[in-house]
């Protein structure tokens, strides 16, 4: 429970401001593709991480408030 909290991930450096305590932590990067249908066109978004860093994520990060508060996450395709 609580608050959902997002930070960009630019070459693989994040920044930003988060609630402190214990946080579950959900790692996605959207690739966006554009689909043509006889003319109508629809927009398509697919996650490219796998499922096991978002949606099924057992990732956490103990955010303090004194800091340093870096976390790095080794990710596998697997």
């Amino acid at each position: 429970t609580g608050d959902i909290e997002s930070l960009p991930i630019f070459n693989g450096q994040y920044s930003g401001d988060v609630e402190v305590g214990e946080r579950r932590v959900e790692i996605a990067s959207i690739k966006v593709e554009t689909q043509d249908h006889g003319g109508m066109t629809s927009r398509v978004e697919t996650n490219v991480i796998p499922a096991k860093y978002n949606t099924n994520s057992t990732l956490t990060a103990n955010v303090s408030q004194t800091g340093p508060n870096e976390f790095d996450f080794e990710l596998t395709s697997d």
